[in-house]
């Protein structure tokens, strides 16, 4: 659960202190469009929503399932895209979009975290589900 996440330590050379940037990867979400029935099925979830209160972590999951579930007919018409959205000043949604099918990651992150760690989360994420999964899943 925790491989995804990821904390940068910087030293800083004045002070000889580490300090600790703590940026949070909240969700990592694996969905995709049956091309059969229409409907868009979320195939493998992992959430990190301890910094949500306890009442509001519900509320934080359907969010984000919402958002995978409206978003993947108009993503993936694009194959083999990456794309990046921030939604409502508070965290980032990265999506990556399979080459082969009509399947797309998402990341969920705070504003801190880094595009380009978000990006190599969600290709291992995706070669580790086509992997155990495969293409017909």
């Amino acid at each position: 659960k925790s491989q995804y996440i990821y904390k940068l330590f910087l030293f800083s050379s004045t002070t000889n202190k580490s300090l600790n940037l703590s940026m949070k990867l909240y969700a990592l979400i694996a969905a995709a469009k049956n091309p059969k029935d229409g409907n868009v099925y979320i195939y493998s979830r992992e959430y990190s929503l301890s910094d949500f209160g306890i009442f509001y972590r519900n509320k934080v999951k359907e969010s984000f399932k919402f958002l995978c579930r409206e978003s993947i007919p108009f993503i993936t018409k694009d194959k083999g895209t990456r794309q990046s959205v921030q939604h409502e000043d508070q965290f980032f949604v990265h999506m990556l979009v399979s080459d082969m099918d009509n399947m797309a990651v998402f990341a969920f992150c705070d504003t801190e975290y880094p595009r380009r760690v978000a990006y190599k989360c969600l290709e291992e994420f995706m070669t580790k589900f086509n992997s155990k999964v495969g293409i017909g899943y």
